[in-house]
């Protein structure tokens, strides 16, 4: 199943690719990404696997890691990407981006009251509660303890709440 799942994906971006869906050129398509034709804006592999890390390098494209919220394959998968590389029409070297958590307020406890809810946000889908997102609080000594979860931990490792000086450390 996981490879009939590989196989649909790897065509699916093949067609994608192949019909320009970014492309002024598709102005008459039935699919269309209106505000993406013409500008070339250019197509990303995003992943927190490392599969989708072999899938950019083969094909030449940039690479984007969603460690915003899954952290743990964050470093294998950009050695993936960056030691299998192959330069295509799309890219000569290769590109990589990580996405991080950033909340910046004027102090250090209003941004850490920005964080909350992603905190809650993060423990609801751990829970499976799934409340959505919640109005910031105040960091409470229950949401601290919630981030000391070693799930929690992974999935927050790459998010910096702080002041503009807390977070250029």
């Amino acid at each position: 199943m996981a490879l009939l799942k590989k196989i649909t994906y790897f065509n699916k971006l093949k067609q994608l690719l192949a019909f320009d869906y970014f492309s002024i050129k598709n102005k008459s398509a039935k699919v269309r990404a209106t505000i993406a034709e013409g500008p070339d804006v250019p197509l990303y592999i995003l992943g927190s696997r490392t599969d989708s890390a072999h899938l950019s390098a083969k094909k030449g494209l940039p690479y984007a890691f969603a460690s915003h919220f899954e952290s743990t394959y964050l470093l294998q998968a950009l050695g993936i990407y960056l030691q299998e590389f192959q330069p295509s029409e799309f890219l000569e070297k290769p590109y990589t981006l990580a996405g991080v958590n950033v909340f910046v307020a004027e102090t250090d406890e209003e941004a850490e009251r920005l964080y909350t809810t992603l905190i809650r946000m993060f423990f609801s889908v751990l829970t499976g509660s799934r409340d959505g997102l919640q109005a910031p609080t105040a960091m409470r000594r229950d949401l601290k303890e919630m981030v000391q979860h070693p799930s929690l931990q992974q999935m927050l490792k790459y998010s910096f709440p702080g002041s503009k000086e807390t977070v250029k450390k």
